[in-house]
């Protein structure tokens, strides 16, 4: 099993095997320090003395090698060996995704209102031309169809930036997280724990992305910006599926009428829910870009004291 030691220089974590012992050398600021040194002698030869030296770049001698055979005879990783890099395309194809979400619905919107103005005249006894319901009913499709393909592409992009985002909290030397990367983005599609894993998921990317680099950081507040934007879209949905189920049975120009206006709020309420999302994405990039310079930082700095 692998276990996670500290450098005493930059204070980064690494992982090695349990049954590890001799010298590490830290990747982020090349110090080479011994963990289990003292365990090691007692067991018998095979291990590096604590006098020995490693130089940056130079490989672990072949005899110190672990008797077990899950233990490797090169220098150990650190956790998350991948250094974090901002990713801004993903970052920014969500936040245009939802901003093209955002105007689709005000569009879809602004058609509903124009439907329910002829309801109004049907329900006046208004005979309303033939030709003109059917322009109103394949303009509302088109737009419909429309509304749809953006709100699709809206939701990929944003999961990809959502598994992102978690995948990078590894890269900036987090351990212990609650949850896998693909678990973070195939939780939205499971029924019934769709309703309240994903915001879980969320206050966790925010709370370990704290620039102050906290140990304890599940002790940390949650965001309210995260539990604003979760209770705007599950109303959102809620809205859109009541509109939906309300259309079904919508054969009289006042039931006609009823949906068109559940349908009008429902996209309006698409709105801030989305901008809510785009709030969460520049917040979260904002915390993980903090604390990968501060992390960045640190290194430098123990391998100017050295």
């Amino acid at each position: 099993m692998p276990k996670n030691v500290q450098c005493p220089n930059c204070k980064r974590f690494l992982q090695v095997s349990d049954a590890y012992a001799g010298k590490v050398r830290c990747p982020e600021c090349q110090t080479t320090f011994a963990i289990g040194v003292a365990a090691s002698s007692a067991g018998g030869a095979g291990r590096p003395e604590a006098s020995e030296s490693l130089q940056p770049g130079e490989p672990m001698p072949s005899r110190t090698r672990a008797t077990s055979p899950d233990v490797s005879d090169e220098i150990p990783s650190q956790f998350g060996e991948s250094r974090f890099e901002p990713s801004p395309m993903t970052s920014a194809l969500a936040k245009v995704a939802l901003g093209a979400c955002i105007f689709t619905s005000l569009v879809m919107a602004g058609s509903e209102y124009f439907q329910m103005r002829l309801a109004d005249r049907m329900i006046a006894g208004e005979l309303v031309p033939e030709n003109e319901l059917t322009s109103n009913d394949f303009r509302h499709r088109i737009l419909g169809i429309i509304n749809t393909v953006a709100f699709v592409f809206s939701a990929v992009c944003f999961l990809i930036w959502f598994h992102q985002a978690h995948t990078n909290l590894k890269a900036l030397g987090v351990v212990g997280l609650t949850y896998t990367s693909g678990w973070a983005v195939g939780c939205w599609f499971v029924p019934i724990l769709n309703f309240y894993r994903p915001v879980q998921i969320a206050q966790e990317i925010w709370r370990q992305s704290d620039p102050a680099m906290s140990r304890s950081a599940d002790s940390a507040p949650s965001s309210p910006l995260i539990g604003m934007w979760w209770v705007t879209w599950m109303a959102s949905n809620v809205i859109g599926y009541l509109a939906m189920r309300f259309s079904w049975g919508a054969n009289t120009p006042e039931l006609f009428r009823s949906a068109t206006i559940f349908g009008m709020v429902a996209d309006i309420a698409t709105v801030p829910a989305a901008l809510l999302a785009i709030a969460v994405v520049i917040a979260i990039d904002a915390r993980q870009d903090e604390r990968g310079k501060a992390a960045s930082g640190m290194g430098r700095s123990g391998m100017a004291d050295r």
